[in-house]
């Protein structure tokens, strides 16, 4: 995607992490799950920056499940990893609305 229309990359589970609140919970739980990772919520999507300062723009979850998934300490790779992504949500987004639990 060039960026020239200036709309979003399509996120089939964008439905799930509207919003400032969920983004920054989505992110504390990558960060929590990848200590070798920083990962920050930003408007539209997150930053994942290694220790070396090797910094990724992800628009969208599956973006962000890409970019993290050689550091999670859990079996990933296709549905698996939104697996994973899914039970972290799960773990540090209680009380947020509309996400599952």
């Amino acid at each position: 995607m060039c960026g020239a229309c200036g709309g979003p990359p399509p996120d089939p589970y964008g439905h799930l992490v509207a919003g400032p609140r969920r983004r920054a919970a989505v992110a504390m739980a990558m960060d929590a799950a990848c200590p070798a990772l920083t990962v920050r919520a930003v408007p539209g999507g997150w930053t994942v920056a290694t220790r070396t300062g090797r910094t990724t723009v992800c628009r969208t979850l599956v973006a962000l499940v890409d970019a993290v998934a050689a550091d999670v300490a859990a079996p990933v790779g296709g549905d698996g990893a939104l697996d994973v992504v899914q039970d972290l949500i799960a773990r540090h987004c209680r009380g947020i609305a509309g996400v599952p639990r």
